[in-house]
């Protein structure tokens, strides 16, 4: 008898150990006003130039096109007092992640936002922003993905010309650590830390 009650209690305290924890309640999300920022693109917009005002004309010599925008990311977004406020001199309201671990500082590829037409970028409460009055917004892209138009020439086979289209990711961080991305149905794997490539 004495036995069976041994073995009943250490199987009623191998059942209580093996009770699931109950997992955490998360919590309240911040409720109130909020800074919503959404990507507009739009390939018909005036051309500007390094200043900000409308280029009408190209120089000559030179040719461009207007990129049909799919993606786009951002290293930080800042409301500045004026626009002679250096880069990081104002309120910054978004950061991008940053790793080490290709060697120097770089923007973290795999944890940054992408955003597309119409897509929220950013969503955050105004009672985590500083209060001010801020007539300018400035925000360092660190991603584009875009369609272009080209055209192949073969001088080879006599076969003409062909109107292509193609797509571009555009790295223009100050660094960007990719692991792997995908563009236009095409993984690449990197681990590179310099602007534009994999490494």
């Amino acid at each position: 008898m004495r036995t069976h009650i041994l073995a009943a209690l250490a199987a009623l305290a191998l059942i209580t150990s093996c009770k699931k924890e109950e997992e955490p309640t998360p919590g309240p999300t911040p409720s109130g006003p909020r800074l919503i920022l959404k990507f507009k693109f739009d390939s018909t917009q005036v051309r500007l130039d390094e200043l900000g005002q409308p280029e009408p004309n190209l120089p000559a010599g030179r040719a461009a096109q207007n990129p049909r925008f799919n993606k786009m990311s951002a290293h930080f977004v800042e409301f500045v007092d004026d626009a002679w406020t250096l880069p990081g001199g104002g309120s910054i309201v978004y950061h991008a992640p940053e790793t080490t671990a290709g060697g120097a500082n770089a923007i973290n590829f795999s944890q940054s936002v992408l955003a597309g037409q119409g897509e929220t970028f950013l969503s955050v409460p105004l009672s985590q922003l500083s209060a001010g009055t801020y007539p300018w917004i400035r925000v360092s892209l660190g991603y584009q993905n875009y369609d272009i138009d080209f055209r192949y020439t073969d001088t080879v086979f006599g076969l003409g010309g062909l109107d292509l289209e193609g797509t571009i990711a555009s790295f223009i961080g100050f660094n960007t650590y990719i692991s792997t991305f995908t563009i236009n149905q095409q993984s690449l794997t990197g681990g590179g830390g310099a602007p534009g490539q994999l490494a």
